[in-house]
């Protein structure tokens, strides 16, 4: 009886080895396949998805993590507002960690409420400056309460101003603050420079031909900040070489008139963001206009799709994107 007894322990034993191997070959090949492009992976305790696109590495956070910079794209019901962040690192001298804030237009009428709760929420008190990229209701309707409930540093505005009973109730609360906008001045926050690139053509009867148009120095990117410009706008800034960027901020809300093919062949952004207004009415983006950004094969965010888009941008951890939605 002991043969049988042996033979049958042998086999269970082999059985035992073959699928051992099994398990061993599906580690080995789970260790050495790569991420694919919507793989979630698991680091150091936070998931994050890795994107990899023309040999670049994007990091997605599902947490807000601390980097040098911050541009908060706001989603809004109508019209634009961009919260520039800039962290100051603690040293051995400054052991509390500083930041400093600037605001790029305030939304329209409809917005302040939900702007002014972003900004407390964001543990804003302070506005170093608030820049008026235009004198458009949608984009400065909600000026004046963030004017009432923020501390704010200085005021730059665009040269032509208008007679609107939004610009005058704005135009009430600067009490000396603010600046006309120059072309080639540098605005500082903390070692942050944002250049003035345009300030608007006076004898254009179009005020989104007079927005005001920066261009930030994040560590070694470019952020483009195009207000409300159209296509004479973007012909000026094509003639005096003011482009090539790393990211742009779509003029307009991505409006149809906006953002020509030799303007988007020019910049060549990583990628290019849109501030619709998710309750706007003109039906933004436009499909024109995110079609000719898409064509280029430039990685599109739009805020009525995303919700509140972060830009995060760090000298050691490179840049990432985080979407509200």
């Amino acid at each position: 009886m002991r043969p049988p007894i042996i033979i049958l322990l042998i086999t269970i034993l082999l059985i035992a080895l073959v699928s051992g191997c099994d398990e061993v070959r599906t580690d080995i090949a789970e260790y050495i396949t790569p991420p694919t492009q919507t793989e979630t992976i698991q680091e150091e305790n936070e998931t994050i998805k890795i994107i990899e696109e023309e040999n670049e590495t994007i990091k997605i956070a599902d947490s807000q993590a601390f980097s040098d910079y911050i541009i908060h794209f706001i989603n809004l019901p109508e019209g634009e507002a961009i919260l520039i962040q800039n962290n100051i690192h603690p040293t051995h001298l400054h052991k509390i960690k500083k930041t400093s804030y600037a605001l790029i237009d305030c939304g329209g009428l409809q917005s302040h409420n939900e702007l002014i709760k972003y900004l407390k929420n964001e543990g804003v008190k302070d506005i170093s400056f608030l820049v008026a990229s235009t004198v458009s209701r949608e984009d400065v309707g909600g000026c004046d309460d963030i004017m009432l409930n923020f501390n704010v540093g200085e005021i730059y505005v665009v040269q032509k101003h208008a007679s609107s009973g939004v610009w005058s109730s704005f135009k009430q609360q600067w009490n000396g603050r603010e600046k006309i906008a120059k072309e080639g001045e540098n605005i500082m926050l903390g070692d942050l420079k944002i250049e003035t690139l345009f300030t608007g053509i006076k004898e254009y009867s179009d005020e989104n031909e007079r927005s005001i148009v920066l261009k930030g120095y994040f560590n070694d990117k470019t952020v483009l900040f195009t207000g409300n410009c159209y296509r004479k706008c973007e012909e000026v800034l094509i003639e005096n070489k003011f482009l090539n960027v790393d990211f742009v901020k779509i003029p307009h809300h991505c409006h149809r008139l906006g953002s020509g093919y030799d303007f988007i062949a020019e910049t060549s952004p990583l990628t290019a963001f849109s501030i619709s207004g998710s309750k706007n009415t003109q039906n933004y983006p436009q499909y024109e206009c995110e079609r000719r950004w898409k064509i280029h094969k430039t990685r599109f965010y739009d805020t009525k799709k995303e919700g509140t888009i972060k830009l995060f941008i760090d000298k050691t951890d490179g840049w990432w994107i985080e979407t509200e939605k």
